[in-house]
């Protein structure tokens, strides 16, 4: 991955040789974490990098999965199921009280299946990492009861619809920001006026993304986006 820290990841197989030589046969291959505390956590979020491809079987049709699953020790949950060839990186993002309760025993399954015909199956995961979902947004606040943002429809497709006002507050420059969970910003829009609409292409990979709106440098307002 271009953002990693290092140069290695997770990969099913990569002995070499032919495509067949080294993938996922006849069961399941499972990559899960050691146990992880959330339990000092307000607002957890996971996120990571997952490569998958399924194919060959003869002409069938692929029936192979990666799989996704959170427990906290006391449940578990499927966070997400990939039945489709995904043969790039993608990055997930999960907010974990969405799915389940956080604690001090948490532990993440990724399992790869090769079932009924023998498909090629291979998988990889990288960049895993928990942040707290204030962390993205530390800089400077004031508040307005006046101040709107919103984003429709959310979750979004290729465009999204932005509605927006500022309120009361100093003067200054106005613009609107699409910020990941690491706090890089992806877009920045300068904008002309104090409150307003426009449309908004959204070409980001799927996931969770914040929409800022700022005034002279200030978050003014912010919203969560999900791709």
């Amino acid at each position: 991955l271009p953002d990693d820290s290092g140069n290695q990841a997770y990969v099913t197989g990569n002995g070499g040789g032919s495509s067949g030589n080294d993938d996922v046969d006849d069961g399941t291959t499972e990559l899960i974490s050691p146990v992880f505390d959330l339990s000092g956590y307000q607002d957890p979020v996971i996120y990571y990098s997952s490569w998958f491809f399924n194919g060959g079987g003869g002409g069938d049709d692929p029936d192979d999965t990666l799989t996704i699953e959170l427990s906290n020790g006391i449940s578990t949950v499927t966070l997400k199921e990939v039945n489709v060839v995904q043969n790039n990186w993608l990055r997930d993002t999960f907010i974990v009280s969405d799915f389940i309760v956080p604690t001090e025993g948490m532990q993440i399954t990724f399992r790869v299946g090769d079932y009924g015909q023998g498909h090629i199956v291979e998988a990889a995961i990288d960049g895993f990492s928990v942040v707290e979902l204030s962390s993205v947004n530390t800089g400077p606040q004031y508040t307005s009861a006046l101040a709107e943002l919103s984003v429709f429809p959310n979750p979004v497709g290729e465009q999204a619809t932005i509605r927006y006002d500022v309120g009361a507050g100093p003067n200054g420059a106005v613009v609107f920001e699409i910020v990941d969970l690491t706090g890089r910003i992806l877009q920045r829009i300068p904008l002309n006026k104090a409150n307003g609409e426009f449309q908004l292409n959204f070409n980001m990979a799927s996931g969770l993304y914040f929409g800022s709106l700022k005034k002279s440098g200030v978050d003014v307002k912010t919203v969560r986006i999900v791709k």
